[in-house]
């Protein structure tokens, strides 16, 4: 299980152009922090900040403790594993 603790409710939409058609387009960002595990099976002692999308029309996730959902983990067009950022609510565990 990976863990996320999620501290925060806000997003941020950072402006932009598309480089290719010159249209402004906006996506919307949460902060989220990854309790990583080494190889050796040891977690980190302080989890690390990173930044996902949150999907059109749908909530930022509320604060608390959260695993990183299998059914996020997918090949990608170049059958590459990826990651998309879902996450499910560990119970019992309210930051």
């Amino acid at each position: 299980m990976i863990k996320v603790s999620i501290t925060s409710d806000k997003t941020f939409t950072p402006p932009g152009i598309s480089p290719k058609t010159q249209k402004p387009y906006t996506f919307r960002l949460q902060t989220g922090y990854l309790h990583e595990v080494s190889v050796d099976g040891e977690v980190s002692e302080i989890p690390s900040k990173f930044e996902f999308f949150v999907e059109d029309g749908k909530p930022a996730y509320p604060r608390g403790t959260y695993a990183l959902a299998d059914s996020g983990v997918y090949l990608d067009r170049d059958g590459k594993p990826a990651v998309r950022i879902i996450l499910t609510p560990l119970a019992g565990k309210k930051d």
